[in-house]
């Protein structure tokens, strides 16, 4: 009883969610959209997608720092 009316509660809450703005390419890879979702738990796309940022913000922050240095003239 307590679980059904958890689920329904869920359930419409998660029905308020936006559709996702990837469902258009779904169809395009002939898998289906279960099949998506496994594949996310052994290839963590969230993980990945924040290690990438953090590294093009390395980078992005050391070409800075090696221009402003260029341009003070502490480099050559």
């Amino acid at each position: 009883m307590i679980v059904d009316f958890l689920r329904s509660v869920l359930g419409g809450l998660v029905s308020l969610l936006p559709h996702s703005p990837f469902e258009q390419f779904y169809s395009l890879t002939g898998l289906p959209v279960q099949i998506l979702g496994w594949v996310n738990w052994f290839v963590p796309v969230g993980t990945l997608l924040g290690i990438m940022t953090a590294w093009l913000v390395a980078i992005a922050a050391y070409y800075v720092y090696k221009a402003l240095l260029h341009w003070i003239g502490l480099s050559d």
